[in-house]
């Protein structure tokens, strides 16, 4: 009988382990996730300063935390973002497209009527 306890706890120790695994795993995405938002507020913020209180040195800043390849080419700059930078601009462009073909009102309602669907309470 005492093996089978043995087991037993065996088991329910090794479920533990698995489920701290991944609570720790979660805990830490919720890091990343808050990290990340935290950048990108922060990259908000300079970009909507005037463009004289902008140094050289934010310019750069921004440049490297938003872009994973920048290229030169006939005085044309040619910017790749870097995630999470590259999904919004994915974002905006939708939206911008949506509100060309359908006018700002439709395509407000539209996503408010998606924002219920997938947000209900």
């Amino acid at each position: 009988m005492s093996s089978l306890n043995g087991r037993e706890d065996d088991t329910r120790l090794i479920k533990l382990n698995r489920l701290n695994n991944e609570l720790e795993k979660h805990q830490n995405a919720n890091l990343d996730y808050m990290d990340t938002g935290i950048k990108i507020l922060d990259v908000c913020k300079k970009v909507s300063m005037p463009y004289d209180k902008i140094t050289p040195q934010m310019i750069a800043q921004i440049v490297r935390m938003t872009a994973s390849s920048v290229t030169i080419k006939d005085k044309k700059v040619k910017m790749q973002f870097a995630e999470p930078y590259a999904t919004l601009e994915k974002l905006i462009k939708l939206a911008k497209q949506g509100i060309t073909e359908s006018g700002y009102e439709e395509f407000f309602k539209s996503i408010m009527a998606l924002k219920k669907l997938l947000f209900k309470d």
